[in-house]
């Protein structure tokens, strides 16, 4: 957590920049956006971004299933920009932090033309290329957000968090789910520790971890996004291998892999309510 990112921005400081996302995006207002997901909650959704903001995409699907009970699927820019899927009936939701890699910007364009039911766009960058194209089409909902951290470094951290946060709380306010998320990163992660507490405890425990090859991490439902992330970090940082499963699927032939390459791997089970 303390070395460099490839565009020469510390992440630590990226991380020490998350409460200040986080209570930037528990403040923001959100009525435009719940009212663009309500009218997306009648059909099946599409979301789609690159590297990073491929986690937000799959997090929000599983809102979207879970909360409006619709088919959702997450693609990659090119799997949407080559797909034949029909999408008169569909929306489809465009996340991206930078707003100006080609592969975003390209399967845009090629969806625009397609018209959906609903196309949606959250860029974290108000002047970037994907925001100015986004203006020139009058049906695309188009939400993009100056982050109070400026922009994350080679790892997208803030603009995912800011995004999740937002997307939890307008599926969590359009479908009346009850009580809003926390209003600080603390309340929601370590209310009963400061951060270091918090950060020694987490490195302490996970310290077994890193002396092996391998990193198997084990998800429920819930958090198969948290468990997509970790791949899409350790994978682009080149910290390690890491081979994601659910619980279930693990135990369909995926635990031979222990029986054989025990002593280099490191399991990290990932464990919620559910």
């Amino acid at each position: 957590g303390q070395g460099n990112n490839a565009l020469g921005k510390p992440y630590a400081s990226d991380l020490k920049s998350m409460p200040t996302a986080y209570s930037w995006a528990m403040t923001a207002p959100i009525e435009r956006l719940e009212g663009a997901i309500r009218v997306c909650s009648s059909v099946p959704l599409i979301a789609t971004g690159s590297g990073g903001s491929l986690t937000t995409a799959h997090l929000a699907c599983q809102l979207h299933q879970r909360y409006a009970g619709r088919i959702a699927k997450p693609l990659t820019p090119l799997e949407l920009a080559s797909s034949a899927i029909t999408l008169r009936n569909v929306a489809v939701l465009f996340l991206s932090a930078g707003g100006k890699n080609s592969d975003i910007i390209g399967a845009f364009e090629r969806v625009v033309v397609r018209e959906p039911h609903q196309l949606l766009v959250m860029c974290a960058y108000s002047e970037s290329p994907l925001s100015r194209l986004s203006r020139t089409y009058d049906y695309v909902e188009l939400f993009d957000y100056d982050l109070p951290v400026g922009e994350d470094g080679f790892l997208a951290t803030n603009s995912l968090l800011v995004f999740s946060t937002l997307l939890c709380r307008t599926y969590i306010r359009g479908f009346s789910l009850g009580d809003d998320l926390p209003n600080t990163l603390k309340e929601l992660l370590y209310p009963t520790q400061t951060v270091a507490q918090f950060s020694a405890e987490l490195r302490q425990r996970c310290l077994p971890l890193w002396q092996r090859e391998t990193l198997v991490t084990l998800y429920g439902p819930t958090a198969h996004s948290a468990a997509l992330d970790l791949e899409s970090k350790f994978t682009e940082a080149a910290l390690g291998t890491v081979q994601i499963a659910d619980y279930r699927n693990f135990a369909h032939g995926r635990h031979h892999w222990l029986a054989k390459r025990g002593e280099t791997t490191g399991v990290l089970a990932i464990v919620t309510e559910d």
